[in-house]
């Protein structure tokens, strides 16, 4: 049934095996996205990568990442068996594909009722909708069209990356941290040394010479360890 000229792929798959009532949110969330030109931009929602998923299974890596900043080790209940995972920065040491986020996340959400449903979206969506104006003010707006790509640290246009699943799990775990620690981000001023440290605490880490993976978890967590101790610096904190 799924070799035909368009088979399905792994994520379209994960949206029948994993239905919920926050997939059904997303779904229509992502639709709404795709006609607001600077969302549509900064999570590179083109037709094809709306058509085949791959913009609703990098949202679900930011969900897994947020959960685990917020309530690690969410998915496994009190009752369970399963051996709790270690937590950093929101990175999970175990996984070393990002679809492992995608799948946790999405099994966790089935499980629920409407009611608890609708309490993950709520929650959900106020931290993405942050984000996103997060990276529209301080880099949108100021000329960076595909902020979750490699141009977020070297001046040259990456035409063919517009949006990289690592740099998407290292910036949610650094804007985390930015909201927790209420650092300021609206001036002209405040943008400009935001990017600065940014960029600064990527060019520091080894992420912009690596050769292997980028999703290893030790990788991503020495990555997002060395973003966050310039900011800290910088301001102080």
């Amino acid at each position: 049934y799924n070799q035909g000229t368009n088979p399905l792929t792994p994520q379209e798959i994960r949206h029948v095996v994993f239905a919920s009532y926050f997939n059904d949110w997303l779904i229509e969330k992502v639709k709404q996205w795709k006609n607001i030109k600077y969302i549509s931009d900064i999570l590179n929602i083109n037709k094809k990568r709306f058509g085949d998923k791959s913009t609703h299974q990098e949202l679900y890596v930011l969900f897994g990442i947020f959960m685990n900043l917020n309530k690690p080790n969410y998915s496994i209940n009190s009752d369970s068996k399963k051996k709790k995972h270690e937590i950093k920065i929101g990175i999970n040491q175990d996984y070393y594909s990002s679809t492992n986020y995608v799948v946790e996340f999405m099994n966790y959400a089935r499980n629920l009722d409407e009611i608890e449903s609708q309490a993950l979206i709520i929650s959900c969506e106020k931290f993405v909708n942050k984000f996103i104006s997060f990276l529209k003010t301080v880099y949108y707006d100021n000329g960076l069209t595909y902020p979750l790509s490699k141009e977020i640290y070297q001046s040259k246009t990456t035409r063919n990356y517009k949006m990289q699943t690592s740099i998407l799990m290292i910036m949610t775990s650094v804007y985390s941290y930015i909201d927790n620690k209420n650092i300021p981000f609206e001036s002209n001023e405040e943008t400009e040394k935001i990017r600065m440290v940014i960029r600064k605490g990527f060019m520091k880490s080894d992420f912009p010479t690596t050769t292997s993976s980028t999703t290893e978890p030790t990788f991503l967590v020495k990555t997002i360890s060395t973003i966050i101790d310039d900011i800290e610096k910088s301001f102080n904190i």
